[in-house]
Order: C-alpha cells, then structure tokens, then sequence
C-alpha cells in the first residue's frame, strides 16, 4: 500500500520547520539559496530534499521564459524523477475535485501559460517563492495572483506494510 511521505506528524512538523525557515528569502530566478535568493523551483525542491522526500538534484539553468517553451513539462517532470530516486512515487490529483494534503507540491498555472509556479501545501498554507517578492506564506485558497489558477497537486508517496 502506498501513503504520502508526509503522513506522520513528526515529518510534517519538520517540513513546516524548514518551509518557515526559508520565509523572507528574496525571490530570485535560477537561485536556491536559503535566507539569500531563490525561485519556486529551488525552493520547493531544496525543502523537500533538506526533510528527506525527494533525492537532491542541480536544476539545470533555465531562461525566464521558460514557461513559455513547454518547459512545463520539465518542471512537472523533475520532481517526479527525484522523489522516483529515492524509492518513491508521485501520485497526480486534479485541485478540482481534490483538496492537498500536507508536503504536497502544487503547480499553478499564470495566464495562458501551462504549470510556471510550483509551492509546497503545509497546515493550511502554500509556501512560494513569487517574482519581485520573498518567500511567504498564504493561506491555501487565496489566490496569489490575478489571473492564476491552481493546476496539479503532487503528492510524493511510499510503499508501507501493511
């Protein structure tokens, strides 16, 4: 049987810790250095790889309008592959009709562009790292931006006994 990676309340507890931690860190793209500068994409995977969920990997440096070149795929792609290094899944839930559950990753789409922002959910809160902003916390369901929409949730799993 397979159950999200943050399903104890000692993992989420430590990746609320860590996702707080980086709260206040300047948005900047192709970076991922805690308290320094960092995009979505380095934050949210940094976090997860510094609690253990996804094996850590080096992004390879991207355009600002990536987004825009079906670099989307790309985005989606590697947190999948990471958390498959580390002997786990990614199971994909439609926001529509799913809400997240704590350490999941969801990817939003911004205009007519497909996924260009990922965050991590935790206690009733996405934790993002927006352009010309820091990292911060806003309660799930507020929108981050006109015109945003929430697109995919990601949750990172793993097979337990029974």
């Amino acid at each position: 049987m397979r159950e999200s990676y943050f399903r104890t309340e000692e993992r989420i507890d430590r990746l609320e810790k860590e996702l707080e931690s980086w709260l206040g860190t300047p948005f900047k793209h192709n970076n991922g250095l805690k308290g320094v500068a960092a995009d979505c994409i380095h934050h949210v995977a940094i976090a997860l790889y510094n609690v253990g969920a996804i094996k850590k990997y080096n992004i390879k440096p991207y355009g600002k309008d990536w987004h825009m070149h079906k670099g989307h795929q790309r985005l989606f792609k590697n947190f999948v592959d990471q958390a498959e290094a580390q002997g786990r899944s990614v199971e994909i839930f439609d926001p529509a009709t799913s809400e997240p559950e704590d350490g999941d990753i969801v990817l939003y789409q911004f205009g007519n562009f497909n996924m260009s922002h990922s965050s991590v959910y935790c206690r009733g809160f996405g934790y993002h790292s927006l352009t010309d902003s820091v990292n911060m916390r806003i309660p799930y369901g507020d929108e981050i931006s006109k015109g945003s929409q929430k697109k995919v949730i990601l949750r990172i799993t793993e097979e337990v006994g029974d």
